[in-house]
């Protein structure tokens, strides 16, 4: 192959201006670079650079750095100095970042793998949790251990005695148990069960399962850190338990499979006090949340309370408390009697926001149009309407209506107080229906002072005390302090009341009026026509049979037929006595 000899002569030249002949070298004897000539370039093209009064400082120029076919390319510093490459050191087997608490990346290009010592390493990570296992050619994925076997690392078991401190047993390793003659072991396959002499039960290990052999209460007395899911009947004797996750789901799932109409599953919160009192707080439930400042805040808890601890007629309740403005504030208490709203809560019914305190006296509940419900003085402007066909007050009782100095009219019908009248011109009030005192012989119809002017009877019956008065329409009765008037013809049973007479002479004699009608003849009238008309003149007649004339006590006279006078003192009965 063609080359050039390098011959040991040299002579000064300006580098920058002198033009080195193609092929030959240069060395700049100021700053130790190596230049080769292309017979054009003044000072040549730079092949490598270095100052020759600094040691150990090389500058490769181009991108690579080829050895010959199969040769090796090898870089070894000299005596315990180091390899450093971008950041990594090389000494001997060893390869470690220069930088301090820099990582160690290793990392393939495109779909290649990092194979380290033979195992070709995952591209992408697992789940929380899963460890590196092998195929057994090599090849290490992320898998989750589901519990010991052939194919995977058993768990290790960390065992913690009185002294609180810890022993852990990995896979290979024996646990054994000394200390005396009360406490026996027995293994059966992948099960160890631990027996002391003076105790009922055993702790069986199987798996990744801890049992006790009589189905008794294993006691767990220091922490216990459960990494997975912990399977229990029950747990007790618990002071305190945190459950951490990073999942929005259920953090507590409680199940009852029980398959009767009681309640269940039940979460009992307990306070067992020996001093109960009136007003003592019981179980408390909290929710916390971060506030923007990083700050932990309980926005909101329910806590029960007793009431009332006396024996017998215990009474309990619920408080709720919130954040507000900042600050924690009761807002509410459910009694066993009452439910409340405390501190400026509102009550919001159907979009309708209801007023925090009371109003005045008098003042009614009424809407400002836009859902908020305040109390506000009614200044008799307006009408109440009642939507719907029935006004009902609570069971057993009464239904008041009041008016602020008026009155309470009802479809014409004015009350006030214990009057009652009509708004319209009407006669009167109209009762469809019986009036019946609620109690026999207790109440009034009217007063001394107050009477009823005309009492109109339609059925022409009046019940007095059982007795009863009645009329056919016509007539009238007329009772003063000097006497009763009664129609002509009253009678007694059916036996007619004798009158007496209208004259001084016949005032002490019962006499029978007879009316006397007189017709000129011209006109002929029937008895009918006759009674139905007026009487000329009524004359009394005796009613009784009387041996003496009463005319001639009344000073009448009576002629007879012969044209003689009847003396008063005729002898005898006469036909009739007038």
């Amino acid at each position: 192959m063609p080359f050039r000899k390098l011959v040991g002569s040299y002579k000064d030249y300006t580098l920058s201006t002198h033009v080195i002949e193609a092929g030959y070298l240069a060395v700049d004897t100021t700053t130790g670079d190596l230049r080769i000539g292309d017979g054009s370039t003044p000072g040549g093209t730079l092949l490598a650079s270095g100052n020759i009064s600094q040691v150990g400082a090389v500058t490769f120029f181009g991108t690579k750095l080829t050895s010959p076919s199969n040769g090796d390319i090898e870089i070894e510093p000299g005596g315990t100095g180091n390899l450093l490459v971008q950041g990594l050191k090389f000494h001997d087997n060893e390869i470690s970042s220069i930088n301090s608490n820099d990582n160690l990346i290793l990392s393939a290009a495109g779909t290649g793998q990092v194979v380290v010592g033979g195992f070709a390493f995952p591209t992408s990570d697992g789940s929380n949790g899963q460890a590196l296992v092998t195929d057994g050619s090599g090849n290490l994925s992320f898998t989750t251990i589901t519990g010991g076997g052939s194919d995977h690392a058993e768990a290790s078991f960390t065992f913690v005695g009185d002294d609180s401190t810890g022993t852990t047993v990995d896979q290979g390793e024996t646990f054994q148990i000394a200390g005396g003659t009360n406490i026996t072991t027995a293994v059966s396959g992948d099960t160890l069960t631990i027996t002391g002499a003076n105790q009922t039960g055993a702790v069986s290990f199987s798996g990744t399962t801890l049992s006790s052999t009589d189905s008794s209460t294993i006691n767990i007395n220091e922490g216990l850190i459960v990494d997975g899911t912990l399977t229990a009947n029950s747990i007790s004797g618990l002071t305190s338990t945190t459950i951490e996750n990073t999942s929005t789901g259920d953090s507590l799932s409680i199940t009852t499979t029980e398959d009767s109409s009681t309640a269940g599953p039940v979460i009992m919160l307990k306070r067992n006090s020996s001093s109960p009192a009136d007003a003592n707080y019981l179980g408390q439930l909290k929710f916390k949340g971060e506030n923007d400042n990083d700050q932990e805040i309980t926005y909101a808890k329910v806590t029960a309370k007793i009431q009332d601890a006396s024996d017998g007629s215990e009474d309990g309740l619920l408080e709720f408390a919130n954040i507000k403005a900042g600050s924690q504030t009761i807002t509410a208490r459910l009694k066993s009697n009452v439910f409340q709203l405390l501190n400026s809560t509102a009550l919001e019914v159907g979009g309708y926001t209801f007023p925090t305190s009371d109003g005045s006296a008098g003042q009614v509940l009424q809407t400002d149009g836009s859902g908020t419900i305040s109390f506000g003085t009614i200044s008799g402007v307006g009408d109440l309407s009642i939507i719907g066909s029935s006004i009902l007050s609570p069971s057993s009782a009464d239904l008041t209506l009041n008016s602020s100095g008026g009155n309470v009219v009802v479809e014409g019908l004015r009350f006030a107080g214990t009057t009652i009248s009509t708004e319209d011109s009407s006669a009167g009030v109209q009762v469809a229906g019986n009036l019946i005192p609620s109690a026999d012989g207790v109440f009034q119809l009217g007063s001394a002072s107050r009477r009823w002017q005309i009492l109109y009877v339609s059925a022409e019956t009046i019940d007095v005390g059982g007795a009863t008065i009645k009329s056919d329409g016509t007539g009238a009765i007329e009772i003063a302090a000097t006497g009763a008037t009664l129609p002509e013809g009253s009678k007694v049973v059916n036996q007619t009341i004798a009158l007496n007479g209208t004259t001084a002479k016949t005032q002490g004699r019962p006499v029978q009026n007879v009316p006397i009608f007189v017709s000129d003849g011209s006109t002929t009238f029937t008895d009918a026509q006759l009674l139905a008309g007026t009487a000329a003149l009524t004359l009394e007649f005796n009613a009784t049979v009387e041996d003496v004339p009463v005319y001639t006590e009344a000073n009448q006279t009576f002629t007879l037929s012969d044209g003689t006078a009847l003396a008063n003192n005729a002898a005898g009965v006469t036909l009739f006595q007038f």
